[in-house]
């Protein structure tokens, strides 16, 4: 059933999808959904980042680019960035090339001009941790399929009667032992070197490594590429002529130096993986031996109480050589190998039996080093945060008693005036926490009188008869605002038309997948999907629970409890850094706060600014009764100092009392005394905040 609302097309229709072949909803924020868009020009559709972690790659008219971004990983004060610079590339061709042009038609080679030869790509399916892209040819019975699965070792290409081709931005120095003698470009085919073989180890030397994007650092890199048959390949030089950023067609591309060319059409799996930086042999051996089972889909089922949460990653497989459809039992659970992420291996279940940890192997991603795990699906159990209206278990001692009911008094007369849905969120937002504050002190009249003024300013916004209401895109199959819909500027709305930090709650939510939402929307950025106010995610995801468990809805309920779990568990992993931290850099975690997470980047900022108690702070707000799930004594312990130095006593321009009111609710949390008479101190505060909440925050803290 459509939402009740005006329906509208997006101006940004979803790219290299046919519509019709889905659901009425489509990801705006899933890992994969830059397959999905174009550039900020409109141009390379479907050409942005896709990091599957430990690799991030690109999908390009006629290739597949694989970066293994560790080899280009940069930590400064600012940001740690994992620079995505193509090390190999899987296209395909469909037909040979002849020899020359005397050359009988059956006497034929596969020398290759560059990219292959498909005519399309898309996507064709999706799931919770995957997604399968197709790469089409002018023969149906032709293709290149690519599932690109989060969290596998390999990156995992299927051909079918097609002449594969491995393509690589780096230095070969030996393949399978064997050096690589540096040969004309334009030598005759028959003279090209040749390894015959399953499997093949090459040893190159990357471009790119050093201090900056565009470093001039080497770096050597092993990889091993694995075929289901024994394969000839042949390795072939790149002329002049195929250095250049677009193809003859136009097409986005990327020169490289050499390929790796099949010597017939195969049809059969090939997968690629890296031999991570100092690797012991158990991992290459580990390697070796879960290459011929691979993962085309994936499955999350969960089971929720009031408590704990199960939840488990199901893998669909495919195995050397099946080119059929994929069967979760055609294998042993312990032979699927794939890699965790540190929130992962944190909640995996130790007594379980469906899988067996094998420890690091060296893969390391922004997030860390991962976690190799064997088996077709992983257990894990989460502990949920106990959440609910009111703050449990809390006594106000009388002297702040009053203070409290003189500000509630005073700010019940508040009416929003924002048009917009991200400030009268704010605002609205605002009044209804004095509501329940005034349920705690027996302020009957006051609670009733915001609550018939709630549904006063709330009715126009679910009927759709404000000026900018809520409408439904047919394109995508989500609700956007009016102004954010048809803004000439992305960003109007804050984003709201081009689907920044809308919220879909279901089991494929990103929160489970990387334990955190993505909020950037239909549009490609630096380092990837991105999240900024991680503590705006936890209050969303708190609302959903709240909004399921009193209209008795358990799936809403649980599944709210679910993500908010998850999210508090990425707050306290990825954007706090207290001094047991071992994510980032130390250059980086001296900050204590990140800002911005993204796939291949954290940055010590903010959309909106640059300021230390900007960044700290958009990751705090708003505190409500679940803030005491993710901000603990002892992390503000190391970070307040943070913002005491660089804030409040920086000489040029300190905090304002927008953010001051916001800092002292930080400072209650260690120093509650203080942060009373601090903010009793203050006239303004922030449209999404009030005396009346932050005197009641302060009061309510366990130190008291």
């Amino acid at each position: 059933m459509r939402p009740p609302f005006e329906e509208k097309l997006h101006p940004i229709p979803p790219k290299l999808v046919r519509r019709n072949g889905f659901g009425r909803a489509l990801p705006t924020n899933e890992f994969w959904s830059n397959l999905l868009v174009a550039d900020s020009h409109g141009l390379n559709a479907g050409g942005g980042e896709v990091t599957l972690s430990p690799y991030t790659v690109r999908s390009l008219p006629k290739r597949l680019e694989v970066s293994y971004g560790d080899a280009r990983r940069v930590a400064t004060p600012d940001a740690v960035t994992e620079y995505f610079n193509v090390d190999a590339s899987f296209t395909a061709y469909s037909r040979k090339a002849l020899a020359d042009a005397d050359a009988d038609a059956n006497a034929t080679r596969s020398a290759l001009l560059g990219d292959g030869n498909s005519t399309s790509r898309n996507v064709v399916a999706f799931d919770a941790l995957s997604v399968l892209l197709q790469y089409y040819f002018e023969d149906d019975a032709k293709w290149m399929k690519a599932p690109l699965v989060r969290g596998s070792p390999y990156v995992t290409v299927e051909y079918q009667n097609v002449l594969p081709v491995l393509e690589l931005n780096a230095t070969v120095l030996a393949i399978n032992g064997e050096q690589v003698h540096d040969m004309d470009p334009l030598a005759p085919w028959n003279e090209l070197q040749t390894w015959t073989n399953s499997r093949f180890e090459l040893e190159t030397e990357v471009y790119g490594a050093g201090e900056s994007a565009q470093g001039t650092g080497k770096t050597r890199q092993k990889w091993i590429l694995y075929f289901d048959k024994v394969r000839t390949l042949q390795l072939q030089f790149a002329n002049e002529k195929d250095y250049r950023p677009y193809n003859w067609r136009g097409e986005l591309t990327t020169p490289t130096n050499v390929r790796l060319v099949d010597t017939d059409f195969y049809s059969g799996a090939a997968r690629l993986a890296i031999i991570p930086q100092g690797a012991s042999q158990q991992a290459v051996d580990a390697l070796d031996k879960a290459a011929p089972i691979y993962p085309v889909g994936s499955s999350i089922t969960t089971d929720v109480n009031a408590v704990n949460a199960s939840f488990s990653f199901c893998w669909k497989t495919k195995r050397f050589p099946d080119l059929g459809e994929p069967n979760l039992k055609s294998t042993s659970t312990a032979e699927l190998l794939m890699l965790a992420n540190p929130h992962h291996a944190a909640t995996l279940k130790s007594e379980s039996d469906a899988f067996q940890v094998l420890g690091k192997f060296g893969h390391r991603t922004l997030k860390s080093n991962m976690t190799a795990v064997l088996g077709s699906c992983w257990e894990m159990q989460e502990t949920l945060p106990t959440a609910s209206f009111q703050e449990e278990n809390v006594q106000i001692q009388p002297q702040y008693v009053e203070a409290i009911k003189v500000a509630l008094a005073n700010d019940s007369n508040y009416t929003p005036e924002a048009e917009d849905p991200y400030y009268f969120g704010k605002e609205i937002g605002r009044q209804a926490r004095l509501v329940l504050i005034a349920d705690k002190f027996g302020e009957k009249d006051i609670r009733d009188e915001i609550l018939d003024k709630l549904e006063e300013w709330l009715t126009p916004w679910m009927l759709g008869q404000n000026g900018d209401h809520f409408v439904y895109d047919r394109s995508w199959g989500g609700l956007c605002s009016l102004n954010g819909l048809k803004g000439v500027f992305w960003m109007t709305d804050f984003g709201n038309g081009w689907y920044n930090d809308h919220v879909r709650v279901t089991p494929t939510k990103p929160g489970l997948q990387v334990a955190h939402s993505f909020a950037s929307g239909v549009y490609t950025l630096d380092g990837g999907k991105s999240q900024e106010s991680v503590s705006e995610a936890i209050n969303a995801y708190y609302g959903v629970y709240l909004v399921g468990k009193s209209f008795k809805v358990p799936e809403v309920e649980h599944m709210g409890h679910l993500l908010l779990a998850m999210e508090i568990r990425g707050a306290q992993t990825y954007w706090q850094m207290p001094s047991a931290s071992d994510i980032y850099e130390p250059i980086y975690a001296a900050n204590k706060m990140t800002g911005q997470v993204a796939a291949t980047k954290v940055s010590y900022t903010t959309w909106f600014g640059p300021q230390v108690e900007h960044i700290h702070l958009i990751n705090m707000i708003p505190f409500t009764p679940i803030t005491d799930a993710f901000l603990t004594p002892a992390y503000i312990q190391e970070e307040y100092p943070i913002l005491q130095q660089q804030a409040f006593d920086r000489a040029v321009d300190p905090i304002d009392d927008r953010w001051k009111g916001y800092a002292y609710l930080d400072l209650a949390i260690i120093d509650p005394s203080d942060a009373w008479t601090k903010v009793q101190n203050m006239s303004f505060f922030d449209d999404g905040s009030s005396r009346t909440n932050s005197l009641y925050w302060i009061a309510t803290r366990p130190a008291n």
